[in-house]
């Protein structure tokens, strides 16, 4: 799989992301995905870190009511 990002400033409060996916074993023809994020000067950017929890929260959230384990 190759994934690219372009990031774009569209004005002084928005930035455009593509995301363009492209696995030619798994998909037909490369997918993208766009996205335009507003600033937020008062927001606090943090860490975020994947526990255990997510993982199950994933698995029941996600995976269950797709018919997988």
């Amino acid at each position: 799989m190759h994934l690219t990002e372009r990031f774009k400033r569209i004005d002084h409060d928005h930035m455009a992301v593509d995301f363009t996916f492209d696995d030619p074993k798994s998909l037909t023809q490369p997918f993208t995905y766009k996205r335009v994020y507003t600033l937020h000067p008062d927001w606090e950017i943090s860490e975020y870190i994947c526990t255990v929890e997510d993982k199950e929260d994933f698995y029941k959230g996600i995976m269950a009511p797709a018919g997988k384990p």
